[in-house]
């Protein structure tokens, strides 16, 4: 991150990025959403990095667990039979 304790407005952000102009407000809005920004009047900056960094581990984890979920027991042990580095399970919890 190269200007941690800069603000920038939306059209600076837009110049700036390979993000097409119309995506970059509703992206914008939706990282504050998530407690990644934080905007005042036309101003867009990262937020809180100790905040901003623990709000994208919560998420990051929450699309792999949406994303494990999504999967039977029965399709994981099918996989896991024919897996070239199956995933060792504890016997007490039978999770990772």
């Amino acid at each position: 991150m190269r200007h941690p304790d800069k603000a920038f407005r939306q059209r600076e952000i837009v110049e700036e990025t390979d993000v097409p102009r119309g995506s970059v407000g509703p992206t914008l809005a939706r990282l504050e959403e998530h407690g990644l920004l934080d905007h005042r009047g036309q101003y867009w900056t990262i937020a809180d990095t100790e905040h901003a960094v623990d709000t994208a581990a919560t998420l990051g984890t929450a699309a792999a667990t949406a994303r494990d979920d999504g999967f039977s027991d029965e399709e994981i042990e099918t996989w896991m039979e024919t897996a070239v580095d199956p995933i060792e399970r504890s016997d007490d919890s039978g999770d990772q």
